[in-house]
């Protein structure tokens, strides 16, 4: 998901920084199921930082452009009245 302001951050290199065991990313499914054994079983702390693509789908973002207030306000006026 993208992080307001536009920045970028490197969560692994933060993680490498902070003295985690190991840290790397995965954004591929054949690399996830490469590494999996070794998430499970390495000693950590670990970070995994997964790219899935699903933030392109968030409902912040898929809406046609829509801005957030009026995503919510239409969601609202879906809701049933409390009565």
């Amino acid at each position: 998901q993208d992080i307001p302001g536009g920045l970028t951050v490197d969560f692994v290199q933060m993680a490498k920084g902070a003295g985690y065991r190991k840290a790397y990313a995965v954004s591929d499914f054949e690399d996830f199921k490469r590494r999996l054994p070794s998430m499970l079983t390495d000693e950590g702390p670990l970070l995994v930082e997964l790219h899935t693509g699903l933030a392109d789908k968030t409902p912040m973002t898929d809406r046609g452009g829509q801005p957030f207030h009026q995503q919510v306000e239409s969601l609202r006026q879906k809701l049933p009245r409390a009565g």
